[in-house]
């Protein structure tokens, strides 16, 4: 699919109110609604990415029933979301213990000290790919005989690449097919595994493509370069598409969300991958909560509805200002998993129901505007779905014509019908208009 690029050139005084467009005369006037002032829904003429639905990342131990996990009890979650591609995520650094030869070229069987793949990997892959989930997998660490001190020797990279492929090969040997791979998890910091420079990560890239057209598979492509965080993204992904080969078997320019909060930095992602035709997956979608920064050790906390609606912010920066047609949500089960162990749904379900539910596959994202609340919206045909955050106090909305809103607070969530509606303090909603 080729990417068309879009250049922003509505002027805000171009915007048309949602009212007018569907027939209102008095949607421009703000009205009083017990004393406060409702927000007109601003739709603007301008259309940019349409979305391939809504991902998650998941890991793969609590298939296992893993660390605590009871499988059984957190199952049905996957059946009450509308999960479109989803990124498991496998402990690989016990996929290949030991080398299984000194020859990349040869496949062998590998020795594990556990056989996760078994036991976690492959029935979690099948559950999902039953549900016509498209999958892919993340990368994280290898065997200690292959990474020294979190870094790959250039010289190793065959066998890398051999290690990925072969995980590649069994999961097809037991009818799972991966149609779009990475190279490494956040590659530009040790998490687990570092590359040292954009270069060695587009020499390893090049070793993976060889491998997987050696053993068969040159129908998978890449994305990368799979950045850390967004001000890492476009330095990485420059090298990445520089290359001929590496760039005509580029899925897409895959990113990280955490740390950057900056418009700016977003932009540049988009605008280097509307150069090169290539659209821009966020594969890890959330947000640093702590005080003082991600650096200073600890787990995200998918139980406090701070870091929710922290969350709910990197959604609208992805989508509005990088372009993305695929958000990634880090993550729904496992470490940082929006599920307890026992299956208690925590307050980060709500966002990952709500961003679900306006993420459908082939809508379009078009220009709106909320006064200076964050807000994306879509639509497919007559159909218009909108997100919007309301970080400050109780605001009161002018609701699209014949629409559904679903509110989600701290306390939990409310449907609401009618012209106004309003937005408590510290919520987000998704509204739905005219869709079936």
């Amino acid at each position: 699919m080729r990417w068309r690029r879009h250049v922003r050139i509505v002027l805000l005084g171009a915007l048309l109110a949602c009212g007018e467009a569907c027939g209102e005369t008095d949607a421009r006037t703000p009205r009083d609604v017990h004393g406060e002032t409702a927000l007109q829904i601003e739709i603007g003429t301008e259309r940019f990415q349409r979305i391939d639905g809504f991902g998650v990342n998941s890991w793969t131990f609590p298939r296992g029933d893993d660390l605590g996990w009871c499988w059984r009890c957190v199952e049905d979650i996957h059946d009450d979301l509308r999960i479109d591609y989803a990124r498991i995520a496998p402990w690989f650094e016990w996929w290949e213990t030991i080398n299984d030869d000194d020859d990349p070229a040869t496949r062998g069987e590998f020795a594990t000290d556990r056989d996760f793949f078994h036991e976690r990997d492959l029935p979690y892959a099948e559950y999902l790919a039953d549900r016509n989930v498209e999958l892919t997998f993340g990368v994280w660490g290898f065997g200690e005989w292959l990474s020294q001190e979190g870094w790959i020797p250039p010289a190793r990279y065959p066998e890398m690449a051999e290690s990925i492929t072969a995980y590649v090969e069994a999961m097809a040997r037991e009818g799972v097919r991966f149609s779009v791979l990475e190279v490494q998890n956040e590659p530009a910091i040790r998490a687990s595994t570092e590359y040292r420079s954009p270069e060695d990560l587009r020499d390893a890239a090049r070793a993976l493509l060889r491998a997987l057209d050696d053993a068969g598979f040159s129908d998978v492509n890449l994305h990368g370069p799979n950045a850390d965080r967004p001000g890492t993204t476009e330095a990485w992904a420059r090298v990445w598409l520089a290359d001929e080969t590496l760039r005509d078997r580029t899925a897409a320019v895959s990113f990280h969300t955490w740390w950057d909060e900056d418009e700016a930095t977003f932009r540049a992602i988009a605008e280097l991958a509307a150069h090169h035709d290539k659209p821009v997956w966020a594969t890890e979608t959330g947000v640093c909560p702590y005080v003082h920064g991600c650096e200073d050790g600890g787990t995200l906390r998918p139980d406090e509805w701070s870091s929710v609606m922290d969350h709910a912010q990197s959604y609208v920066r992805a989508l509005a200002w990088a372009n993305a047609t695929r958000v990634y949500h880090w993550a729904l089960l496992g470490n940082d998993g929006a599920l307890a162990p026992t299956g208690e749904r925590l307050a980060m379900v709500r966002l990952i129901e709500s961003v679900s539910r306006t993420l459908r596959p082939r809508v379009q994202r078009i220009e709106a505007r909320v006064d200076s609340l964050p807000v994306v919206a879509f639509q497919q045909e007559e159909c218009i779905r909108l997100f919007v955050i309301n970080d400050g106090p109780t605001r009161v909305l002018r609701a699209l014509p014949k629409s559904v809103t679903t509110i989600s607070t701290g306390a939990g969530t409310t449907d609401a019908q009618g012209k106004f509606v309003r937005l408590p303090a510290q919520s987000f909603a998704d509204m739905h208009s005219r869709c079936p």
